[in-house]
């Protein structure tokens, strides 16, 4: 199937993008004018047209239209005043779609996407308590950790909170869980956490930033560095106290205070805070370079 499909992304023109995974297609550009709205129809007539050549049906019932980030545009455009199609089919336009199991939104704060996790989080949760006969901490935090944990971190790069009340809302599942295991319900949180040996989820969060920070930066994954990052080149900054791996925090910043907290814009300060005696000669030399004191002092909220 990807051999007969991967053709698909010679049909459109720059600057619409369009990016496959498996059967889904997704196609995005930057709209300043209408003649920015008019290439984009012509693009999804190619779509439509290379779809009726190949005799594949496009499920019409999951084509959406979603205006990204709406209030950081320059150029103030008329809600709604281009009605796109498929075909003879209108696309409707929504304010948040499922990306690959993200819930992405207009104004980018995925406060939809946390909500419907720890929803999730908490009825898994929940059904470990209720099903396990088993009352030993030891084998229900290991449930926690493999049935649990992965919900609440899937991606969290993208969607990672800059809110405090979206922070305490997934920590949410992580403190009741551990509050109703036997002995525990009079301890707080932060007692809870270092008598289980557990880490805040907003501290794992952190720490799966720089990680993949790490991994574009010394090409562990396909992204380009140039699309996320500028290193900073400047020598006065090898001084006793910084690495020698700065980024240049981004002046221009998103004019929504969701946008601010992407990770592009979040990322660059904790980076460049990381202790010169940070080893950065293999990921796996990075990783146990970082220490929980340092991540516990970024954390926007401390357990104590």
């Amino acid at each position: 199937f990807l051999l007969f499909n991967n053709d698909i992304l010679d049909v459109f023109t720059i600057p619409v993008q369009c990016k496959l995974y498996a059967d889904d297609a997704k196609l995005y550009t930057s709209i300043k004018s209408d003649a920015d709205s008019v290439n984009l129809q012509a693009n999804l007539d190619k779509l439509f047209d290379w779809s009726s050549k190949w005799q594949l049906n496009i499920s019409h019932h999951k084509c959406w239209i979603i205006e990204i980030c709406k209030s950081c545009r320059n150029i103030k455009l008329v809600d709604n005043v281009y009605n796109y199609k498929l075909g003879s089919r209108p696309l409707n336009i929504v304010n948040s779609v499922s990306d690959l199991g993200i819930i992405v939104d207009s104004d980018l704060n995925f406060s939809g996407h946390i909500a419907s996790v720890t929803r999730k989080a908490h009825q898994r949760a929940n059904l470990i308590l209720r099903c396990f006969i088993s009352r030993d901490i030891g084998s229900l935090i290991s449930a926690f950790k493999t049935y649990v944990r992965p919900i609440v971190e899937y991606n969290s790069s993208i969607w990672s909170p800059s809110l405090k009340k979206d922070i305490l809302t997934i920590e949410s599942v992580q403190r009741r869980f551990t509050k109703r295991l036997a002995g525990m319900s009079n301890l707080s949180y932060h007692a809870r956490l270092k008598l289980l040996k557990l880490e805040s989820l907003e501290l794992r969060r952190l720490r799966a930033d720089l990680q993949l920070v790490y991994k574009i930066l010394f090409g562990h994954v396909n992204l380009s560095v140039d699309a996320f990052f500028k290193v900073n080149t400047n020598e006065k900054l090898n001084s006793l106290r910084r690495h020698s791996y700065q980024l240049v925090v981004p002046t221009r910043r998103p004019n929504c205070i969701a946008g601010r907290g992407l990770f592009v814009y979040r990322i660059a300060k904790l980076w460049n805070d990381l202790p010169r005696g940070t080893n950065f000669s293999s990921f796996t030399c990075f990783i146990n370079s970082i220490s929980d004191d340092f991540l516990t002092l970024k954390c926007s909220i401390h357990f104590i």
